[in-house]
């Protein structure tokens, strides 16, 4: 039975638009290439950038940081601060203390006494540190130190430094791992701050 006229248009029409398909299939795999490629370019040209643009951002939590780790006797390895109280000559030798209320605590087992009363031990708040031994350092007295720690930016991204007072007799003391940030300190930076300036940078390079 021969075809009907308007089945032969239904025919030639979709080998037609069969055929203009498989025309433009080369050229938009070839689109996605370059789209794809030029998106890859955006990542690798700017990726360290934006690591270091968003570290930098976040400089004041950095700081923060450190600081918490100092008040759990920490430093940046991890390690608790030394000599501690008992082991430092200078409280070894010191007979007694004498507090601004006329107070008076004597040796190492005293000034640890003393420290309570201005800083006693706690959970940090931003790391969730555990709260110091009685015997470790935190560099406080009437935050000075603490206060002195500032971040400076670098073409690698921050640099932790304390200036000022007494500050570089007691990095020299303690050592620079003071300024250093540690384990929990790195994690913090890297989920609440790093990894969402990637994922912004990603997204303003097209990939998604």
């Amino acid at each position: 039975m021969a075809s009907s006229p308007s089945l032969l248009r239904k025919r030639v029409n979709n080998e037609k638009t069969k055929g203009r398909g498989d025309n433009l299939r080369p050229f938009l795999f070839l689109m996605d290439i370059r789209q794809a490629a030029d998106i890859v370019k955006k990542i690798a040209d700017g990726f360290e950038d934006a690591c270091i643009k968003a570290l930098q951002s976040a400089s004041d939590d950095a700081v923060r940081a450190v600081s918490e780790q100092l008040m759990s006797g920490l430093d940046g390895e991890d390690a608790y601060l030394e000599p501690t109280y008992d082991e430092d000559p200078y409280f070894q030798e010191i007979k007694w203390y004498l507090t601004e209320n006329g107070v008076r605590y004597h040796g190492s087992e005293g000034y640890k006494r003393w420290k309570e009363t201005i800083t006693k031990p706690k959970r940090g708040p931003m790391l969730d540190l555990p709260a110091r031994p009685v015997e470790v350092p935190n560099l406080w007295i009437d935050g000075t130190f603490h206060g002195s720690i500032h971040a400076v930016n670098t073409s690698l991204g921050i640099d932790i430094r304390a200036t000022g007072g007494r500050s570089a007799e007691i990095v020299g003391k303690y050592g620079d791992e003071i300024l250093m940030l540690g384990t929990k300190a790195r994690k913090y930076m890297l989920v609440e701050h790093i990894i969402p300036g990637i994922d912004d940078f990603l997204n303003k390079c097209g990939y998604r």
